[in-house]
């Protein structure tokens, strides 16, 4: 009896872990310097297309003179790191289906695009 029940605990451990692992959120890895932005999957390939769905941004800006901002359908200018801001920071953001685009506000020309299917 001891070790069916052992048995079934352990079956269960197995089950947790399998669902907390089917349930983790994709991470998405944004760099921002003094002269270029970019956003990167978990294999370190340039972001292109996504499938629809939450997606953890973990964005590192060294830079004072920039920040990063998202914008997309149901993402209106989310700003995820501040022009003054040096560091690290996540968030965590539901994409639909459509085209987006990071950038800087206050240089326009520090910008990339993804599209989410």
């Amino acid at each position: 009896m001891r070790i069916r029940i052992a048995a079934l605990v352990a079956v269960g451990a197995l089950v947790a872990v399998g669902l907390a692992s089917a349930m983790t959120v994709p991470k998405l890895k944004g760099n921002l310097t003094s002269g270029s932005i970019s956003l990167k999957n978990s294999k370190g390939k340039t972001v292109k297309l996504l499938k629809a769905g939450k997606y953890t941004f973990v964005v590192k800006d060294s830079a004072t003179i920039h920040n990063f901002t998202l914008d997309g359908p149901g993402v209106k200018d989310k700003e995820i790191t501040g022009t003054s801001f040096t560091g690290t920071k996540s968030k965590t953001l539901k994409l639909k289906k459509g085209t987006y685009e990071f950038y800087c506000t206050i240089h326009p020309d520090l910008e990339g695009k993804f599209k989410v299917k």
